[in-house]
Parts: C-alpha cells; sequence; structure tokens
C-alpha cells in the first residue's frame, strides 16, 4: 500500500508539472551539443507521430477504467410470482401465492475494491511509462536519421572535392604523356578512379534520400520534402560523468519505472488472490405481493432478505493457483527488474566509453593525422610535376587525405549519435520528451 501511495503521489506530481509547461531537465552539458534545428524536427515528430497519439488515447482510456474500477456491480432487479396454483392460475386462491420484486446487491470483500482500484491505477501508470519510453525512441531515432544525414552530406562534399582532385590529376598526367615525361597507365589509373568516384556519388545520393525518407515517416509528412542536414564544425567539449550518468539512468529510465510498476501490480495480485478466499456476498431485499382471498379478506404483503455467498469448496483448484501464480509473477517481475538495473550501468559506461574515445580520435585527426597528410599530399602533387614521385604516390597521398575527413567527419557526426543514444538511457532527453497529459496527445515541452 505505502509504495502505492508514493507512485500516485509521483503521477500527481508529474501531472502537476505538466500542465504547468515544464518537464524533465537534460543532464549539464549534454543537451546543450545538437544544433537548434533538430529541436524543431524532434517536436514536429512528438506531436504528429500517429502512434504516439494512439498510446496517449490508451493512457486516457486506462485512467477512465481506474475510475470504473472503483464502482460496486450494477444491482440487479427481478420480477416474478411465487407458488402460484397450476390447476386454476389464480394469484388469490392460495394464501402463499406472492407477485414478488427483488432487488440485490453484491459487495466485495473488504479491501478487494481498494486493492482493484490500485491495480488499474498502475495499468494507467505504465501505459504512461511506455508512452515515455516511445517518445524517447522517437527522440533518438529522428537524432540518429539526422545525424546519418549531416555525414552522408559531408561525405557529399568530400566526394566532390575527390572528384575535383582526379580531374585535376588526370590532366597533369595528360599533359605529362603528352610529353613523353609520363605513361599512359596513369592516365587509365586515373580515369578508373574518376568511374569509381562517380559510382560512389551515385550510391551517397541514394543513401541520402533513403535517409530523409526514414525521417520523413517518422515525421509523418505526406510527400518528399528535403530535410535541411545539419552542418557540424567542431567537437562540443562536455564533462564525461559516467557515475552521474549511470545515476540518470536508474533513476529516470522509463523501462526501470515501468518494471518497477509490475512489481508493484504483482504484490496486489497477490493480496487480491488472498482475499479471493473470502466470498464476496450477495444481499437480496424482496417485496411479496398478495391478493385478498376467495372471501374478499386482506392478506398481509411479505418482506424478505437474504445473503448469499460463495463457498471456496475448490480452493485446490482455483484460489491455491491464483495465489501460486500471482507470486510467480512478482518473482518474474522482480529478476527482470533486476536484469535491468544490473545491465543498464554496462550500457550507459558503454556509451560514456564511446563518447571519450571519438573525441580523443577526433582531437587526434584534428591536430596531428590531418596536419601530416594535408602536408604529404601537398608535397606529393608538387614533386610528381617535376617527376620526383610516381603517378600511384601522388594520387594516393591526395585521395588519403580526402577519406581521413571523412573519417574525421565521421567522428564527429557518431560522437552526437552517441549522446543522444545516451539521453535515451537516461530517460532525459533535451526538450522533454516526457509522458503527455492524460487528456491529450503528447505534447514536447518548452
Amino acid at each position: 500500500m505505502g509504495r502505492f501511495v508514493f507512485q500516485f503521489f509521483i503521477l500527481m506530481v508529474f501531472a502537476a508539472g505538466q500542465s504547468a509547461g515544464t518537464g524533465h531537465a537534460s543532464e549539464p552539458g549534454i543537451g546543450s551539443v545538437h544544433p537548434p534545428e533538430l529541436r524543431q524536427l524532434v517536436g514536429e515528430g512528438l506531436a504528429s507521430n500517429q502512434g504516439l497519439k494512439a498510446m496517449a488515447h490508451q493512457v486516457n482510456a486506462l485512467g477512465r477504467k481506474a475510475v470504473a474500477a472503483g464502482a460496486l456491480d450494477d444491482p440487479r432487479m427481478s420480477l416474478g410470482v411465487a407458488n402460484l396454483p397450476s390447476d386454476s392460475w389464480d394469484v388469490g386462491q392460495e394464501a402463499m401465492t406472492q407477485k414478488q420484486i427483488s432487488v440485490s446487491q453484491r459487495f466485495p470483500w473488504t479491501g478487494k475494491l481498494s486493492l482493484r482500484v490500485q491495480s488499474a491505477t498502475i495499468d494507467t501508470l505504465r501505459q504512461r511509462a511506455e508512452l515515455a519510453a516511445k517518445q524517447l525512441f522517437i527522440y533518438r531515432n529522428i537524432a540518429d536519421n539526422y545525424y546519418e544525414l549531416g555525414f552522408i552530406t559531408e561525405s557529399q562534399v568530400i566526394n566532390r572535392r575527390m572528384t575535383g582532385l582526379m580531374d585535376q590529376i588526370l590532366r597533369v598526367a595528360e599533359s605529362r604523356y603528352a610529353t613523353g615525361k609520363g605513361l599512359q597507365q596513369d592516365i587509365l589509373r586515373a580515369q578508373v578512379e574518376q568511374g569509381r568516384l562517380m559510382d560512389q556519388a551515385i550510391a551517397l545520393k541514394t543513401k541520402r534520400r533513403r535517409i530523409q525518407d526514414r525521417i520523413l515517416q517518422t515525421l509523418n509528412r505526406k510527400g518528399f520534402s528535403e530535410i535541411v542536414p545539419p552542418s557540424l564544425s567542431h567537437m562540443p567539449n562536455i564533462d564525461i560523468d559516467t557515475e552521474g550518468w549511470e545515476a540518470a539512468a536508474l533513476a529516470h529510465n522509463p523501462g526501470i519505472y515501468a518494471r518497477k510498476l509490475v512489481i508493484d501490480q504483482a504484490g496486489i495480485d497477490i493480496e487480491l488472490a488472498r482475499k479471493a478466499y473470502w466470498p464476496d456476498p450477495d444481499l437480496r431485499l424482496a417485496y411479496g405481493q398478495r391478493d385478498d382471498d376467495p372471501m374478499g379478506r386482506k392478506r398481509s404483503d411479505f418482506l424478505s432478505a437474504s445473503v448469499a455467498f460463495s463457498i471456496p469448496l475448490w480452493a485446490r483448484d482455483k484460489q491455491d493457483q491464483r495465489l501460486a501464480g500471482a507470486e510467480s509473477r512478482l518473482e518474474a517481475a522482480q529478476a527482470k527488474l533486476r536484469e535491468l538495473t544490473d545491465t543498464l550501468p554496462h550500457r550507459v559506461d558503454a556509451l560514456a566509453t564511446e563518447i571519450g574515445d571519438t573525441r580523443e580520435s577526433y582531437r587526434l585527426f584534428d591536430d596531428a593525422v590531418l596536419v601530416q597528410a594535408r602536408q604529404w599530399a601537398a608535397s606529393a602533387l608538387s614533386a610528381y610535376g617535376v617527376g620526383r614521385v610516381d603517378f600511384t604516390a601522388a594520387m594516393e597521398a591526395h585521395l588519403r587525405l580526402l577519406r581521413l575527413e571523412r573519417q574525421r567527419a565521421r567522428y564527429l557526426y557518431s560522437f552526437h549519435k552517441t549522446v543522444a543514444a545516451l539521453e535515451e538511457l537516461m530517460g532525459t532527453a533535451p526538450w522533454g520528451p516526457t509522458p503527455s497529459s492524460l487528456d491529450g496527445p503528447p505534447q514536447l515541452n518548452p
């Protein structure tokens, strides 16, 4: 009972915060790494996604079901005739003949009704937690595709640069061949590389369109429209706080909350199973009206009352099995919660490690590898022009430089994708993709 009261209190506080336009704040230094354009896409996705709207209406439906769970069963009324003689069908012939009207009402055993309300309320809370998880999933899905679109766009730029470079190298190779200083095979190799880059450009164009379609599908837009990709220029500097992130995940992850609710509901099911041994009494009140006797003398009417209840005669096959099943569900729910609480910190640690390693790799490329590659490419092209190095070395030096630049871009966009994945686990994604109010579709908090 104590845990239920606490969960219900949390629900009320959360609903009040929702109506005031506030939500979970993102962890310090995490949400700020994302460009504001992503906020617009996420807001559109959360507002227009039909799956979220369906889940929000389900939350509303379950909330109303919780109210209904606290009501008694409808009373039953019956009309009839008792002790009517079959020889004459005369209602006034016999003194015992009555025209009856009765009303009966079933009253659950003490505590059952409250437990049913608690169980229905927990169903509402669980659906709300599933809605929050779905919102976080959509946020992460949009962010993942958004940053992948940015990387593909950057790759297209690099591909065009590589194509322009090959045109330049091809002109140098043709000039050297015309003067007898170069080889025809150099021209052929440059042309082959040009063809490979053209094929890569087509593949990148196809992939870009496919990624945009995935984003548009999540946004539920009709028809195709261009998604402006992000253009990232530097690596954000955030403090790696693995322990703090793990604590945030254990505190805010909707999966953790949902599994705790399953444990609460299993406990309530156990209490209901124990109370099932006690019958739900039916109270019946009946009024019997009698006609006057054949001599015209008035007969008194009858008032009857009775209580009916079931006898747990088959408790071994019914109540005992129900209780055992509820206890097994509790053990299963506890095991699932332990599984998630044990694995979630490791998943957070893996992402935190990936964030740190990706940032270090980016800095290594930016500060050292690319600087050296640019120097190598410049000197190789100059040396090839005067015949000091062969064609293969000059071409490879420039192509490697551009491939390294693409790898640096991969680190940059992967960093942001990993941050979004971390926020999904922590349940504290930026701009508050949190459960919506019970009376409307999902709302994106500002």
